[in-house]
């Protein structure tokens, strides 16, 4: 049995350069940040404050890469800055009045998935709940109503049979600048209860950042998980902004419990993102390198 078809292991990319360079460095998977490649000039898709519009060209050539380097594409979505309506990292499942636009995403993406092929799982962030150190959520009604979103779109996947993986990451503690719910497991245990189809993204850097965060505990939570964001930082919260927040790549000294995620990896085979900050200053030697000797230790 080849590597690739044992378990999926690559990069989180923000252009079109950084994906093109997966096969290159043996990537088997590539996790595509929708918001930095719009600002790259290649959106997978528009989004005008009324609804989502495809972008054929772009969703085209990704789909060719993929299928032509056996490349697994996989969606993060944009992380939130605000509450607004009328631009994409506005919307937030916190607000009823954002859950149309939220779930008719979903489908969108669902609909990309079985035209093209690509975008086998989307990770998002729980919704934000403080920005510049004000509460503009109260965090109890966002659970409530983001449960609500959840549960309506859990619906829609189970009745028309969707096959993307969604994944809810977790989070750092609240910061300053900005704060998201999913720094605790119960966050987790209100909004997803009882759905079907959620499932969860496990961030090892965002865990570093807790006080209080357990990943034994998240686990207990009986949810599938769709993917692992693979990344080490110093482990010394800062709380200000995200500059603690390193993305490095990981190794014993800046992951907690690495052994233990390589037992779970070895045991469970879910898809690792190795979400790598400033992937340019790494040469494809570098890369391929440390990607060889993680894979041998998966073994």
């Amino acid at each position: 049995m080849s590597w690739q078809n044992f378990q999926y292991v690559g990069f989180a990319v923000r252009s079109m350069e950084e994906l093109l360079r997966m096969p290159i460095v043996g990537a088997t998977v590539a996790e595509i940040k929708l918001d930095k490649f719009a600002k790259r000039g290649t959106p997978v898709y528009f989004y005008d404050g009324e609804r989502f519009k495809l972008n054929k060209q772009v969703i085209i050539q990704i789909a060719n890469f993929a299928k032509a380097n056996s490349v697994r594409i996989q969606w993060h979505l944009p992380v939130e800055g605000a509450i607004d309506i009328t631009y994409e990292s506005g919307l937030n499942m916190g607000i009823i009045a954002h859950h149309d636009m939220i779930i008719g995403r979903f489908v969108m993406l669902e609909q990309i998935l079985c035209k093209y092929g690509i975008g086998h799982c989307t990770t998002l962030h729980p919704p934000t709940v403080s920005i510049d150190g004000q509460m503009i959520l109260d965090e109890d009604e966002a659970l409530m109503n983001a449960k609500i979103c959840l549960d309506h779109l859990d619906t829609i996947r189970a009745n028309e049979r969707h096959q993307m993986l969604i994944g809810i990451e977790n989070q750092t503690d609240i910061k300053q600048k900005a704060g998201n719910l999913g720094y605790m497991p119960f966050h987790f245990r209100k909004m997803m209860k009882d759905t079907r189809s959620i499932d969860i993204t496990i961030d090892t850097g965002h865990r570093r950042l807790t006080q209080e965060f357990s990943i034994r505990e998240f686990l207990q939570g009986g949810w599938r998980v769709a993917n692992f964001h693979f990344h080490g930082n110093e482990g010394i919260f800062n709380p200000m902004d995200w500059s603690d927040d390193q993305h490095l790549l990981p190794h014993k000294e800046n992951v907690k419990g690495y052994d233990n995620y390589l037992r779970y990896f070895r045991r469970h085979r879910v898809p690792i993102i190795l979400e790598i900050s400033h992937l340019n200053e790494y040469s494809d030697r570098k890369l391929r390198g440390f990607l060889g000797g993680f894979k041998e230790e998966l073994r």
